[in-house]
């Protein structure tokens, strides 16, 4: 027992030393089968999260149909590990718009990190307050260019 508890600890202190990071830090596929209709769709994101320093967390959310529309929808989350010399470290948060066939269709800015979206019928709505705008309504006439959220006008971007 002794020296199986000798061997964790040794291996925990060369990774501590190495700086390993949790694997999605290091996977250079971090967005997995996204990726490649993310970097198709001109996504100005980064792509690579080992190069980048990235860590991410994608959560689908459901697709929104609407007359001759279907939108899949996903939930971005994303931290930068800090650099030397600078101790902030930069996240976001994004909301991924794709269509039926999966082409990459653009994506809305979220400024509050703890925003929690669901789709309710054609709207994908946060768990904000009303008041502060918590909610893009989708239409027959196409993907809205702007959306109301967390007291701020966000333009759809790629």
């Amino acid at each position: 027992m002794k020296s199986v508890l000798t061997a964790i600890l040794c291996w925990a202190t060369v990774l501590g030393i190495l700086g390993a990071q949790p694997a999605q830090a290091h996977r250079r596929d971090c967005f997995g089968s996204l990726r490649a209709a993310l970097a198709k769709g001109g996504y100005s994101g980064g792509l690579d999260c080992y190069t980048d320093k990235m860590a991410i967390k994608i959560r689908p959310l459901g697709a929104i149909n609407v007359g001759l529309w279907r939108y899949r929808i996903y939930q971005l989350n994303y931290h930068f590990k800090p650099v030397p010399g600078n101790d902030n470290t930069h996240w976001g948060e994004r909301l991924l718009v794709f269509d039926r066939r999966g082409r990459y269709l653009g994506q809305y800015g979220v400024i509050n990190y703890d925003d929690r979206f669901r789709i309710v019928g054609h709207t994908l709505l946060s768990n904000q307050p009303a008041k502060d705008g918590n909610r893009i309504i989708f239409t027959p006439s196409g993907l809205p260019g702007a959306a109301w959220l967390d007291g701020e006008d966000h333009s759809l971007f790629r």
